[in-house]
């Protein structure tokens, strides 16, 4: 007499369709995971650009402000600087006396 015992596991086909499961998860995280690496990359260049672009104008300030330049004579830095991280541009204003005629200045 032969006795049949049942047979425990999965099936060649469970497995198939569980492992194909197991690599679409396994594909969405990585290329969820390489793309936030790509903007994180982005923004820190980005960050450290504009980190160098104000200290540069920091730069330019101080070097100017040291110079003793004072135009216009009113006691006060003659470079008005918007350093602010929030502006998209900075930019630096030089205000000074135009040009005199030196035609004029003749005798």
């Amino acid at each position: 007499m032969s006795t049949t015992r049942a047979e425990s596991g999965f099936t060649l086909v469970e497995v198939l369709v569980s492992l194909l499961v197991l690599v679409l998860i396994v594909t969405g995280v990585g290329s969820f995971v390489i793309q936030n690496s790509r903007i994180n990359t982005a923004e820190q260049m980005s960050v450290a650009l504009q980190s160098d672009a104000r200290n540069s104008l920091t730069l330019i300030e101080n070097t100017l402000r040291t110079a003793g330049w004072d135009p216009k004579n009113v006691g006060f830095a003659a470079v008005s600087v918007d350093s602010t991280p929030t502006g998209a541009d900075n930019y630096i204003e030089i205000f000074a006396d135009p040009l005199p005629d030196f035609a004029a200045m003749r005798p």
